[in-house]
């Protein structure tokens, strides 16, 4: 039984069920994952590594690699089917907009882009870090300390501005 591998994390509480069914067909594929996210619209982002435990909602925080192993991101649909290569070092998803935000190694640098939920490029991965979705717009950190304003229909650069005193 699957249920014994699953654990809580804080005060997050899931169905379990239909994402075991889902792990349990990935372990079928010779895969071992060792933590996962919701990201929604039956997406998860799920950790490739060995497993040294119980599955982990992993929400923030990512269990303990083993001696310079590096853990990655991949992200499957409810077929338990890799929409992405697991190469990722963060996911997070962003349901209500429609988008999912990733960040890889490129040169020795972490970059961030978005993809929709069928795993088609939405925003090149050539940014520091998603910073926000308001007003039909989504707000990109460039590595110059600049935010490029993209519309959220085209994906273009609609303007940029300085970042903020007060960002990061």
């Amino acid at each position: 039984d699957l249920a014994e591998y699953v654990k809580e994390v804080g005060d997050y509480t899931y169905a379990p069920a239909p994402l075991l069914a889902k792990v349990k067909a990935i372990a079928v594929n010779k895969r071992t994952y060792c933590a996962y996210r919701d990201l929604g619209h039956n997406m998860w982002a799920v950790m490739t590594g060995q497993a040294f435990g119980p599955l982990q909602n992993d929400a923030f925080n990512r269990p303990k690699a083993a001696d310079g192993q590096e853990y990655t991101w991949t992200i499957i649909n409810a077929d338990g089917r890799s929409i992405v290569e697991p190469k990722y070092t963060d996911v997070f998803g962003h349901p209500d907009q429609g988008f999912i935000s990733l960040y890889c190694m490129q040169g020795g640098t972490s970059k961030c882009g978005l993809i929709d939920y069928t795993g088609r490029v939405l925003i090149p991965f050539k940014y520091d870090s998603y910073w926000s979705y308001r007003d039909g717009e989504i707000t990109m950190k460039r590595f110059d300390r600049q935010l490029d304003i993209l519309d959220a229909t085209t994906y273009k650069v609609k303007r940029t501005e300085p970042v903020p005193d007060e960002g990061f």
